[in-house]
């Protein structure tokens, strides 16, 4: 059995926020996570675009948690992106949000965990709770 999804991804509109780079998304949920599948086909990314695409899993995926974002270096450098906010719709027509309003400035992905806010014990999942603790280690050692 497949499931669809439809990815939005924004990039935001601020001064460069376009890239060349190669970005590409996965989806992660209570039940399982994504292939990685690349945005758009050979063009770049501009400044106050939303990119569509549909994703196919083989299987349901759960409640969706968190949204990973990869960037690969297209040209010689790096060219930083700025994503604004990722919209995940279901085959049963629910919504997640993820907002983003982050620079990818490197090969290391992005982790977007889902829109909803939560209060600490309110982090059921392993996966987000695993997330939380490495962002508070993350803030712990950029603001030492």
């Amino acid at each position: 059995m497949t499931v669809m999804y439809q990815v939005t991804i924004g990039t935001g509109d601020v001064f460069s926020a376009g890239t060349k780079d190669r970005i590409s998304v996965m989806l992660v949920g209570t039940l399982g996570s994504s292939e990685k599948v690349r945005i758009g086909n050979w063009l770049p990314l501009r400044r106050r675009e939303n990119y569509h695409l549909h994703m196919t899993t083989k299987s349901e995926l759960g409640d969706l948690l968190l949204v990973k974002l990869f960037k690969e270096t297209f040209v010689v450098g790096e060219d930083d992106w700025y994503c604004s906010r990722v919209m995940v719709e279901t085959t049963n027509k629910l919504i997640y949000h993820f907002p983003c309003y982050s620079w990818i400035t490197d090969s290391t992905p992005l982790e977007i965990i889902e829109g909803t806010a939560r209060k600490i014990n309110e982090y059921k999942s392993p996966i987000l709770e695993q997330y939380r603790v490495d962002e508070m280690r993350k803030r712990q050692e950029e603001y030492q």
